[in-house]
């Protein structure tokens, strides 16, 4: 199928380290959604191995990406943060390792009041990109928990007692 733009975009529905591992193709996008069925509830994950979110993983998804591409990852809220400051923390890591020159200017983090999605940029956001981000945040309602040279998060529609997103992207 055809965006409205008149890109061409194909799905592919599995497990994403396999598929990327498997094949020479490259995107513009990539993005692993959370869990199906809404979240999860307490313990149901603990045990789960995962082995499409870890450092080597996300390198790989990084690594078949077009000049200019993006890796999106979207994790459910929880409290306590486990999953979703997993996600920024393995994220900056694959970044630092696949484009250490990137881990400034390429990592964006967009919280909702039920997930946030971390977006990695090997090449940068430029100024103009992470200004539309904002923009296109602020008129869905979410929060920027993280963008090229933040000095405090920015959020207006979904407070938390404690910026940890924030946090952990700026000490990563």
């Amino acid at each position: 199928p055809r965006s409205k733009e008149g890109a061409d975009i194909r799905w592919v529905v599995g497990d994403a380290r396999t598929y990327v591992a498997r094949t020479v193709e490259r995107f513009d996008l990539i993005t692993l959604g959370p869990l199906a069925g809404g979240a999860p509830g307490p313990g149901t994950r603990a045990l789960a191995e995962d082995y499409g979110h870890t450092v080597e993983a996300y390198q790989r998804y990084l690594e078949r990406l077009n000049p200019g591409g993006v890796l999106a990852l979207t994790g459910w809220i929880t409290d306590p943060p486990r999953g979703s400051l997993r996600i920024v923390l393995t994220a900056v890591e694959a970044l630092r390792r696949e484009a250490p020159s990137g881990v400034g200017a390429g990592l964006v983090v967009v919280r909702s009041w039920s997930t946030a999605t971390t977006l990695l940029k090997p090449r940068g956001f430029t100024a103009a990109e992470v200004a539309s981000l904002r923009q296109w945040a602020e008129s869905r309602w979410f929060d920027l928990d993280w963008s090229p040279g933040m000095t405090a998060p920015d959020t207006r529609f979904h407070f938390v007692d404690r910026p940890v997103l924030f946090e952990a992207a700026q000490a990563a």
